[in-house]
């Protein structure tokens, strides 16, 4: 026993196929941004409880130096990061994960701010990205 099948209106399944992926595009980065600005938050926020009080005018705190980059990946999808400028940027690996001098035998207490604003924002994360994705009907 066989059994053939033919669909004869593939046009209006093209259709709804690329509907679905234009939705599924634009619904991944409307999840990003949402994202990217809730684990911005909450480092600046983490930053600003380590904040010490300075009196030097060229003085910028790394929280006040938290930006959000677009970039493309080596695949061509687009990835946004969370990370220091371009004055504190170079300082962000020694404040999260700390540091050791040998010439003077100090070591650096490491804060894990970056690790705790993850933490922090996971379950908010995971609620955002449901609600995206009831939006487009997953």
């Amino acid at each position: 026993m066989s059994m053939r099948l033919r669909y004869e209106d593939g046009g209006k399944l093209n259709v709804m196929l690329d509907n679905m992926i234009n939705a599924c595009d634009e619904t991944g980065q409307s999840i990003q941004h949402r994202l990217a600005k809730i684990v911005k938050a909450r480092i600046v926020g983490n930053l600003n409880i380590l904040r010490s009080k300075t009196q030097e005018e060229d003085y910028k705190h790394m929280a006040d130096d938290v930006h959000i980059n677009v970039a493309k990946n080596k695949y061509g999808d687009k990835v946004l990061k969370v990370q220091g400028g371009k004055m504190t940027g170079t300082l962000w690996h020694i404040v999260n994960d700390g540091s050791y001098n040998k010439l003077v035998g100090k070591r650096n207490r490491a804060t894990h701010f970056i690790d705790d604003a993850l933490k922090e924002a996971e379950l908010e994360m995971e609620a955002i990205i449901d609600d995206e994705l009831q939006k487009v009907g997953f």
